[in-house]
């Protein structure tokens, strides 16, 4: 139960602008993709998207325009 509210204060704190991605959006730009998150750009779909998957991100299965961070 704990855990739960953990990630959920970390998830409102990243939505609400309180926790910024810059090192990772800064880091995921670089790799090459076509779609990409909109939270940390992390790609999605091409090349780099192997690489993600390997990593652990890939596309959420709810909303795909967002990785499974």
């Amino acid at each position: 139960m704990s855990q739960n509210r953990n990630v959920e204060l970390m998830w409102r704190l990243i939505l609400s602008g309180g926790i910024v991605l810059r090192g990772q959006r800064r880091l995921f730009r670089l790799v090459p993709g076509t779609q990409r998150c909109k939270n940390c750009l992390a790609p999605l779909e091409g090349i780099g998207a192997l690489l993600m998957r390997f990593l652990g991100r890939g596309s959420f299965k709810h909303n795909p325009r967002f990785c499974n961070f």
